[in-house]
């Protein structure tokens, strides 16, 4: 497990830390993405940080999955965050494009 303090110390990157996230959270079925995995494709050709889809997109599919986000990130020493579960749904995104 990737803790906070592994990433904010520099001995993890942002990709490592959300990547691990993801895999214990849909380790119990997958997390529902703003739009379809052709779209995600597309976008991640323009910006591999996948902001040509819109950021109201990714808040509001957030907002129903987030209880799934809290215990994995407390475990990491972490808590939730509008702005993290972003950064899951994004590299679970991405994940499904790799």
């Amino acid at each position: 497990m990737v803790t906070r303090d592994q990433y904010m110390n520099g001995d993890a990157t942002h990709q490592e830390y959300y990547r691990d996230l993801v895999q214990e959270i849909e380790s119990s079925g997958r997390l529902e993405l703003p739009c379809s995995v052709d779209r995600v494709a597309e976008a991640f050709k323009k910006d591999p940080h996948l902001n040509t889809i819109p950021l109201r997109y990714w808040d509001d599919f957030v907002g129903f999955q987030s209880e799934r986000m809290v215990a994995p990130l407390k475990a990491r020493g972490d808590s939730f965050s509008l702005a993290g579960g972003v950064c899951i749904l994004k590299e679970a995104a991405r994940l499904r494009i790799s």
